[in-house]
């Protein structure tokens, strides 16, 4: 059956009164897509058909656009999310690149350091005026967790020299058990007249609680020579 089209109205009694049949849902639809809304598949008006004395067509029409206005804007603010929710979002992100950012240059600025044990020294000579290449102490650090340690030399020798070598020898009983050199630069120290160095090994694999002799021999590039020793108990 196709769809009644409007009927015209009349002026009754000072009002506007529906001539014919009651509107269609075709004639609904037509509405609501003038308005920019979508069409229906129902029909709202429940009782008899609009005549001269019930509500204009007019009104009805109105009355029914506004119902279907509400009704799809609910829907839309029941299906979208609403803008606190991406507000909190945004916060949250940040929040969290923040505090990741914060934590990681925290970290960076801490310099990596191997964990070593507290250092056993056995001076040599003090510090005294440098007049020539010579040790000033030596000493070993246990390596944590570990049965291995590093092994270390500092003294002096002239300002005119530029770096030194040490040849480390480790023995137990009159036994080598180790040995390794290391050539550190020299650093000028004008109040003892002349330069100073350091050398540390890498760890060394030694037996603990074993009375171990270590020797040192230093060879400056002025090819001048020196040599120390020390006795340790590795704990």
């Amino acid at each position: 059956m196709a769809e009644q089209s409007i009927a015209p109205v009349c002026k009754t009694g000072g009002r506007k009164a529906y001539l014919g049949a009651s509107p269609s849902l075709g004639t609904h639809n037509a509405l609501l897509q003038s308005k920019g809304l979508p069409r229906v598949r129902h029909r709202l008006w429940r009782g008899p058909s609009p005549s001269l004395g019930t509500p204009s067509l007019l009104r009805y029409s109105q009355e029914f656009l506004y119902y279907l206005y509400m009704e799809k804007a609910s829907e839309e603010s029941m299906e979208s999310p609403s803008m606190m929710t991406y507000v909190i979002g945004a916060v949250l992100i940040v929040a969290v690149v923040s505090g990741a950012w914060y934590f990681r240059s925290k970290s960076a600025t801490k310099p990596m350091v191997e964990p070593t044990g507290q250092p056993v020294v056995v001076t040599t000579p003090a510090s005294e005026p440098i007049t020539k290449l010579g040790c000033d102490q030596q000493y070993y650090n246990p390596k944590v967790a570990f049965p291995e340690y590093y092994l270390s030399v500092e003294g002096g020798d002239i300002s005119t020299a530029k770096s030194v070598s040490c040849e480390f020898s480790v023995s137990v009983d009159g036994k080598e058990v180790g040995n390794t050199t290391v050539t550190s630069p020299l650093t000028p120290a004008p109040e003892r007249g002349g330069s100073t160095f350091r050398c540390t090994t890498q760890s060394m694999k030694l037996t603990p609680n074993v009375s171990t002799v270590v020797d040192v021999v230093l060879k400056d590039d002025l090819k001048a020579n020196s040599s120390c020793s020390a006795t340790f108990t590795f704990q």
